[in-house]
């Protein structure tokens, strides 16, 4: 299938100006979401667009930041972690991954390390903890580490129960 356009209003900058539309692709599956949620809000795609931005706008905006402008490896990794939370929950349940829990810093092996317990899919063995920790990493831009729950309580019940007790849900 191919690319949807979707109309969405220029950034003209002179108050009074006349606004500009300038088209934006997406994929197939991405504007059926957009259309959807436009008819949900019972409202236009381009105005779920235009508010999305603004929002994600708004959200970079911190008093005594002026107009800094930063990328996203450069946030710290507790930002990083709430922008790309959704995108990471579903790109581990797609590898058969569920019950996310952020481990307490004892946890990591290196320092600036995030360290996630996660039950993964007996099917994948020993595999799972470095495929999901790659795939974290590429989306956090950031070292991640990935404890298979499932192998914890196979092996070392006790281990599970503690890092259970000391980690909090994604």
């Amino acid at each position: 299938m191919g690319d949807a356009v979707v109309a969405a209003k220029g950034d003209d900058h002179v108050e009074g100006a006349r606004m500009t539309e300038r088209p934006v692709k997406v994929d197939a599956a991405t504007n059926a979401l957009i259309d959807e949620f436009a008819y949900f809000l019972g409202t236009t795609k381009k105005a779920v667009l235009r508010e999305a931005m603004l929002e994600f706008a708004a959200s970079r905006r911190r008093p005594g930041r002026g107009d800094e402008r930063r990328r996203f490896a450069e946030l710290p990794l507790d930002e990083r972690l709430v922008l790309r939370r959704g995108e990471l929950l579903r790109a581990f349940e797609q590898h058969g991954a569920t019950n996310v829990r952020l481990l307490d810093e004892e946890y990591r092996e290196h320092p600036g390390a995030l360290a996630l317990l996660v039950e993964t899919d007996v099917a994948m063995g020993s595999a799972a903890a470095p495929l999901l920790s790659d795939l974290a990493r590429r989306l956090l831009d950031a070292p991640v580490e990935v404890i298979s729950a499932t192998a914890l309580s196979l092996f070392n019940p006790n281990g599970l129960r503690r890092a259970i007790a000391e980690s909090r849900p994604l």
